[in-house]
């Protein structure tokens, strides 16, 4: 189990960090899970539907079959959800309502879409990211991140690494 968690931990960051150009998996097609609330750019909704499309469509699929919306929004996040406590919010899992919010600004699209979908994945899987085995995990290689990826993560950072699952099932 550590293994495979570390590894997890390792797609996860490498994915976050590849603000190259994705594309659906060969032999999967494209879906659209983002689109716009409100005045968005549709620049902004297209560049999120590609990053989310580098999940297995499965993946994908279930999170639409499941009820969950994923939205790229003209709101301020940090004054809609948090009534201005944080000067800044680039996204917002919604796990009452199942809904993603992600703030229209270029830094957020490119860095906050695969992290909040990565709440979702952690949410589906029981969320792991809270068990003590994780955080050990965690703890004891969290230095091979910083030192590997030259990032610092946080435990904000924990869920975006169950997005190494849904890499590891593509290979399969």
């Amino acid at each position: 189990m550590r293994k495979k968690l570390i590894a997890v931990m390792t797609a996860g960051a490498m994915m976050a960090m590849a603000g190259a150009p994705v594309q659906a998996a060969k032999g999967e097609k494209d879906i659209v899970v983002a689109q716009a609330d409100g005045n968005v750019s549709q620049d902004s909704v297209d560049r999120a539907n590609e990053l989310l499309n580098a999940m297995p469509e499965k993946v994908l699929e279930g999170f639409c079959d499941n009820g969950w919306k994923f939205y790229v929004t003209d709101k301020n996040l940090a004054n809609t959800f948090y009534a201005g406590v944080y000067n800044s919010v680039k996204g917002v899992t919604d796990f009452d309502n199942h809904e993603i919010f992600i703030e229209q600004r270029e830094a957020a699209v490119e860095t906050a879409v695969v992290h909040e979908f990565g709440h979702y994945l952690d949410c589906i899987n029981g969320y792991q990211s809270n068990t003590a085995e994780f955080a050990d995990i965690f703890n004891s290689e969290s230095n091979s991140f910083v030192q590997t990826f030259n990032i610092m993560m946080s435990e904000n950072s924990l869920p975006m690494a169950f997005i190494g699952i849904t890499m590891e099932s593509r290979k399969r």
